[in-house]
């Protein structure tokens, strides 16, 4: 039901559509299961049909929170499905989205483009470099910016800093040559900052007012920073020997 009112039906209220988004971020939220469920129901092409949403100012955040769930636990799916085009499309409407974002908002949609990288980069590469290279120092002042503001994470947002690694973490992966852009853009400093900062709001990813609720998974903020950072310095080092 819930994908029905998001997605197909009769044009419903705007807070109806937003709710129906937002269970199905939560049934999504670490669930290999329910995404694969979602993409496999009959009558919908859920990559597809998120495609609009995520051009409406008051759908951005849960269309971007469900799409990067599903990518995180659907890659090979989606892979199969050809959802490339679609997925492309949606990696430049969120990089539009991106400069003007800001709290929850912004976390998603750089989840969202991290997410996308990760299972498209084989498929579209050139099209992601494209996006990549033409938004390149305003996006590293942007991620750089947010990292320093967000020193102490806040629960509204907890994934802030996390979903910024990650995507430094695809982006020097599938652009080696954009190390450049984030050493001048002030990256390796805004990581250390992170090394220094640690913080127990981070261990978790969905808070119910002020109590952590759902667990962060995966690797540690610590081994993504460090794994960013490696990532930085051995393109570095394969950049001067070439």
């Amino acid at each position: 039901m819930a994908l029905v009112a998001l997605v197909g039906g009769p044009p419903l209220h705007q807070s109806l559509r937003i709710a129906a988004g937002e269970a199905l971020v939560n049934l999504t939220i670490e669930s290999s299961a329910n995404c694969l469920a979602i993409l496999e129901e009959p009558g919908y092409e859920l990559i597809k049909d998120l495609k609009n949403m995520l051009c409406e100012d008051e759908c951005i955040y849960v269309t971007a929170s469900l799409l990067q769930n599903v990518c995180a636990h659907s890659a090979n799916k989606l892979r199969h499905q050809g959802a490339g085009n679609h997925l492309s499309s949606e990696f430049q409407i969120a990089m539009e989205n991106i400069m003007s974002a800001e709290g929850k908002q912004l976390e998603a949609l750089i989840g969202l483009l991290s997410k996308i990288c990760d299972v498209i980069w084989d498929q579209e590469p050139s099209v992601l470099e494209l996006q990549l290279q033409t938004n390149g120092s305003g996006l590293v002042q942007k991620l750089v910016g947010t990292l320093n503001s967000n020193r102490k994470p806040n629960p509204e947002y907890p994934r802030m800093r996390r979903v910024i690694v990650e995507l430094v973490i695809s982006t020097v992966k599938l652009c080696p040559h954009y190390t450049t852009i984030f050493r001048e853009g002030g990256m390796m400093e805004a990581l250390a900052k992170i090394e220094r900062t640690p913080s127990k709001v981070e261990k978790y990813r969905v808070f119910y007012g002020n109590i952590g609720v759902v667990l962060e998974s995966g690797s540690s903020l610590t081994v993504l920073v460090a794994t960013a950072k490696e990532l930085i310095h051995s393109a570095v080092q394969l950049q001067a020997r070439n």
